[in-house]
């Protein structure tokens, strides 16, 4: 297994951001996912405040929807990030 040593010069607290916010950044930024269509949470309530906070409406997270049926799941926009390139 192959180590690598990490230097981090100094952070400020205005530099760091968790997963929540940077995923419903760019969901609304990068994505421009439309206002009216619906992003499928699988998380917790850290990403659920963080989509609210950028206008995005949601289903699944820590309440699952009754209304989310075969025929309604087909028209979710469905999106897969490429996880970057492989060395």
């Amino acid at each position: 297994m192959r180590q690598i040593q990490l230097s981090m010069n100094e952070a400020y607290q205005d530099e760091i951001y968790g997963s929540a916010y940077a995923a419903a950044v760019y969901l609304s930024s990068i994505i421009k996912i439309p206002k009216n269509k619906k992003v499928y949470v699988i998380g917790q309530n850290g990403l659920e405040e963080e989509l609210r906070e950028e206008g995005i409406q949601y289903i699944g997270g820590t309440v699952m929807s009754p209304q989310l049926t075969v025929p309604n799941f087909r028209t979710l926009t469905i999106m897969a990030v490429p996880a970057g390139p492989r060395r």
